[in-house]
């Protein structure tokens, strides 16, 4: 699979006394060196399988599924477009979507079973399914809003649970530098994910305002900018209730980030 790239001199730059990062092989892909793109094969292919094997039948078709994911990926690389410092949640994602397109061509193609009874004639119990499936899809929305090494981070250290001096021999940083954009990156999420909480109408008719009541609940404004804030929710009720709602949200990371990273559309473009 990662022979299907272009040839050509790997960057000097590229080798370091640590593992080349993803950005830096990326750069190198986009250059046309096929052993960036092998190198970074293997470096994800075993973290795709598993996920591939979630949305698979058999370890044939998560092979399947993993291949073409690569290859899309590869494709996009070679246009100068997708992922520009961390390729594997690109790559989960375009697992992910693909799996799905299957199923669906599946299910069109295969007649129904007819139906006993109608909708109206059986009593469903209400699953928090559906709400765990709408609050990730917000999650997603969420994570996508951060920057690709805030991503990267968050990955690694809160879906992997590798340990910071571990993530740092991977992204080509010191430990230290590692801990400081987790903290950065985690706080990130929580306020993207609760500004995406806040209504379209609120921020159609407020959005100077309503666009940083993310940050305002989570403290994270500067202070001249939070008596600003502050004075328009003094004086808007749509506001202000959009500001209760933020108060009363919970955030457990761990718990909603992987099943969104392993199975909701991140990214677009990755599966076309």
């Amino acid at each position: 699979m990662p022979d299907s790239a272009g040839s050509g001199p790997r960057d000097p730059g590229v080798h370091t006394e640590h593992p080349a990062s993803d950005e830096q092989l990326l750069t190198a892909v986009r250059e046309g060196d096929s052993s960036a793109f092998a190198e970074l094969y293997e470096r994800h292919r075993g973290a795709v399988l598993a996920v591939a094997r979630m949305h698979s039948r058999n370890d044939a078709d998560a092979q399947d599924l993993v291949s073409e994911a690569f290859t899309r990926v590869l494709g996009l690389l070679r246009e100068g477009r997708g992922p520009r410092q961390f390729l594997r949640a690109y790559l989960v994602t375009a697992v992910s979507r693909l799996a799905a397109d299957r199923a669906n061509d599946l299910t069109r193609t295969r007649p129904e079973a007819p139906q006993p009874n109608g909708p109206l004639d059986r009593v469903e119990l209400f699953d928090d399914l559906v709400v765990k499936q709408v609050d990730s899809a917000v999650v997603a929305q969420a994570f996508a809003s951060l920057p690709e090494r805030w991503q990267e981070i968050l990955w690694y250290l809160e879906v992997e649970g590798r340990r910071p001096r571990q993530v740092a021999s991977v992204v080509g940083v010191q430990p230290n530098a590692v801990s400081a954009l987790g903290k950065r990156a985690r706080e990130g999420l929580r306020t993207a994910y609760m500004q995406e909480h806040v209504s379209a109408q609120a921020l159609e008719d407020c959005y100077q305002f309503s666009s940083q009541l993310g940050a305002f609940a989570r403290g994270a404004l500067t202070p001249s900018r939070t008596a600003v804030v502050q004075d328009h929710l003094d004086g808007c009720r749509r506001c202000t209730a959009e500001y209760l709602q933020l108060q009363d949200l919970g955030l457990g990371l761990r718990g909603w980030m992987l099943p969104v990273l392993a199975g909701l559309p991140l990214w677009g473009g990755v599966g076309g």
